[in-house]
């Protein structure tokens, strides 16, 4: 089997979208088109969609997954409510008839249903300040004092 951007959009809507995954899937060496990403929601409140994830990647990867063929960054638009953060996320080819009319044959949508926030090593400023706040009320203590924290993903 050919590697995918040796592909041209033509020739992808001859292919089979089970072979189109997998070509995927070996072009971004995985085994699954499972994704972590940064959701961003939208400024604008009467847009079809909630926000975009971007900053697309592997779990444990930090290298910005791009589509092959069109040269662009996973991005992803999403109607589902988050919160900004990272989340990991399965994802599956968009509809045929949709890929075929904009002419994207590897475009990709997020399953809903398999979103789901990851565990950061960084915690926000608000949620450090948060902390803070509930560590005061319970020793009872307006004395400076430093919190580590730490966090860690049950998988690992």
């Amino acid at each position: 089997m050919r590697s995918i951007d040796t592909y041209t959009m033509d020739e992808l809507s001859t292919i089979y979208d089970y072979e189109i995954e997998e070509m995927l899937k070996k072009y971004w060496k995985t085994k699954e088109l499972s994704f972590e990403g940064d959701y961003v929601p939208s400024p604008v409140s009467n847009n079809k969609f909630s926000g975009l994830i971007k900053n697309v990647t592997l779990p444990k990867s930090k290298v910005t997954l791009r589509y092959p063929i069109i040269d662009k960054p996973l991005v992803f638009k999403v109607k589902t409510g988050l919160e900004k953060g990272r989340y990991a996320f399965k994802a599956s080819l968009a509809p045929r008839e949709f890929r075929i009319q904009i002419n994207q044959l590897v475009l990709l949508n997020v399953i809903p249903k398999t979103i789901k926030q990851t565990h950061s090593v960084f915690a926000t400023q608000d949620k450090i300040a948060q902390i803070y706040r509930s560590i005061r009320e319970d020793w009872k203590t307006d004395e400076q004092i430093a919190v580590g924290v730490y966090v860690y993903d049950k998988a690992d």
